[in-house]
């Protein structure tokens, strides 16, 4: 291999390919990457062959061959259903960011706490649900001002 500085993309890549299960060989060919650098690499930084990722790409490609033995409507049924069935993760998902990004701003003001809190309960339902703490608070009228207060 020439002496090319390898940028941190290229490494990043190249850990994946590693943690997914593949050999040395492979993932010079993929990257470039000497093998002499990449053993170096993952002795250093410890990385872990063939951990979570590597069982989620075989899961992915049995499903795949699954999916392509599927007549055409049996298909069309469990793209809905997975599709039904997987909705919430990405309203999850989302939802926490939201409470992140909530908690990490500044507040100048009463009008930032309360947008500040709204956005922190409204992400905390969508992932947990309404817990009885919250309904008692909303069946007893309880409005954000006075929860505010206490802070």
């Amino acid at each position: 291999m020439a002496n090319i500085k390898t940028t941190p993309a290229q490494w990043e890549k190249a850990r994946e390919y590693f943690e997914a299960g593949l050999t040395y060989a492979v993932i010079t060919e993929k990257t470039k990457i000497s093998k002499t650098q990449l053993s170096k690499r993952t002795i250093e930084n410890n990385w872990q062959k063939g951990n979570e990722k590597g069982k989620l790409i075989f899961d992915a490609v049995r499903l795949a061959e699954a999916r392509g033995n599927l007549e055409p409507v049996a298909l069309s049924v469990h793209n809905e259903l997975v599709n039904e069935r997987t909705k919430h993760i990405l309203f999850n998902k989302a939802a926490l960011q939201n409470v992140r990004e909530a908690m990490a701003d500044q507040c100048s003001g009463q009008s930032d706490y309360r947008m500040r809190a709204e956005t922190i309960v409204k992400g905390r339902e969508t992932v947990l649900g309404k817990s009885p703490e919250m309904a008692i608070q909303i069946n007893n009228n309880l409005k954000l001002e006075d929860l505010l207060s206490d802070i």
